[in-house]
């Protein structure tokens, strides 16, 4: 089976993005592969349980929830890259989705057997 790293960089709220990806990583884990998330920049978002707070959202799906659920479909490597304070800023003040992640100072390499897809 196949190891696929998604990498999500995309506000989670102002964008379609992270449904994509929710149902890519899912998928993935459902089927038998491995699949990890690198979250950073405004994917950081994504952690957020207050949909609420985004005025211009373009969905109402709570994405921390959705993030949540994740080892549901065996997917349990979920990192966040910690350090870039002012996509950090857009959570200040949120509940979030922190007992699924883990925060990293940097992401593990990613070798050349990895399929490597961006969201």
């Amino acid at each position: 089976m196949a190891h696929i790293v998604i990498s999500y960089q995309a506000h989670a709220y102002n964008t379609r993005a992270f449904l994509d990806m929710f149902e890519c990583a899912a998928a993935a884990g459902n089927v038998g592969h491995t699949c990890a998330i690198h979250i950073k920049g405004l994917g950081v978002t994504a952690l957020s349980l207050q949909p609420e707070h985004y005025v211009n959202a373009v969905h109402n799906k709570n994405t921390g929830k959705m993030l949540k659920s994740l080892p549901l479909y065996d997917v349990e490597d979920i990192l966040v890259l910690r350090g870039d304070d002012t996509a950090l800023a857009h959570i200040q003040g949120h509940n979030i989705a922190d007992t699924v992640v883990t925060w990293v100072d940097e992401f593990p390499p990613i070798v050349a057997d990895d399929l490597h897809i961006h969201f």
